[in-house]
């Protein structure tokens, strides 16, 4: 993350991370590596100078994996196939079906959480796989 502050320096600048100081942390940049989920929260900068001081804050999420999970699978009275497609809430998930693991076939593309339903007769003789498409 980065800022630009204009004013009489010298500008003295401090990150925080949910109301704590970060340590080290006291240039207009902010650069966060081998980030994890225990690093999501509210950011603040503030930047200082003989005037006075000013802030600004940035709410950071930090996703552990896009990848979706598929339920157990359960053949419905009308002969379907079903099966729960959970991934992150609003996250468009391709699903895919083979009957060789070789050779793919997308059938359908929505958004997470969804019910996957497929009432092809092969339905019960197919490998079923998902992904997540950030291009969707």
């Amino acid at each position: 993350m980065s800022a630009t502050a204009t004013g009489q320096g010298p500008l003295k600048y401090q990150w925080n991370f949910n109301g704590q100081s970060i340590a080290g942390a006291t240039s207009a940049i902010l650069s966060l590596k081998n980030v994890k989920t225990t690093q999501s929260g509210v950011y603040t900068l503030t930047v200082a100078n003989a005037a006075g001081s000013t802030n600004s804050s940035a709410a950071v999420t930090v996703l552990s994996t896009p990848a979706a999970t598929l339920s157990a699978a359960t053949h419905s009275a009308d002969g379907s196939f079903n099966f729960q497609v959970s991934g992150i809430t609003g996250y468009k998930y391709v699903i895919q079906a083979s009957s060789d693991l070789s050779h793919w076939t997308s059938l359908q593309t929505n958004t997470a959480p969804f019910t996957f339903v497929d009432k092809s007769p092969d339905a019960s003789q197919r490998f079923y796989r998902s992904y997540y498409n950030p291009a969707l």
